[in-house]
């Protein structure tokens, strides 16, 4: 009876990939894997990025939409789109821009020494911490340690994906036009 559980688990896992496992052909080294997180991990941080989540000690995480947009230039500057009217649905746990015409613009850079990334952000992270502003490079996309009060994390995800990931943002940092 196992034998036949196994058989039938190994059609069926054979049938949902296609049905054709190839195997290297002898002395053929096989292909190398590339994962999402050693891609994401190669991928220039420049580029239009979306807060998804913040993160908080001691409680749980807040799902983010239309909060925060953030754009990373080539030169090192770092601009911010934040909504400055934002509600939290009691039913979840989710946070969302209440207005859509409030919107403020921040500038700041992007800073690098060796393996450490920072975004400096001067008008809007008012921490004190020394990890403030730090980048943390995840699967999905990028985390920037204290990027909103309360928070100890935002986590962000390209503007190319969201629509993959079902976050997509109305808000846009391309309508700041500053430094």
């Amino acid at each position: 009876m196992s034998r036949v559980l196994l058989l039938v688990l190994v059609t069926l896992a054979a049938s949902a990939c296609g049905g054709a496992i190839e195997q290297p052909a002898p002395g053929d080294a096989p292909a190398p894997m590339s994962t999402l997180s050693s891609a994401s991990q190669d991928a220039p941080l420049e580029g239009t990025w979306d807060l998804v989540r913040l993160d908080y000690s001691g409680r749980p995480p807040t799902e983010v939409h239309d909060v925060l947009q953030m754009d990373i230039r080539k030169d090192g500057s770092v601009a911010v789109r934040r909504c400055g009217k934002t509600y939290a649905e009691s039913v979840s746990a989710t946070l969302r821009c209440g207005d859509a015409a409030s919107y403020d613009c921040y500038y700041g850079s992007l800073h690098r020494d060796g393996e450490t990334v920072r975004i400096d952000l001067p008008d809007l992270m008012q921490g004190k911490t020394r990890e403030q502003g730090l980048v943390d490079r995840s699967r999905e996309g990028i985390d920037v340690r204290y990027v909103l009060p309360n928070s100890i994390s935002g986590h962000f995800i390209r503007v190319d994906d969201a629509e993959k990931y079902g976050t997509t943002s109305s808000s846009t940092v391309a309508n700041c036009k500053g430094p």
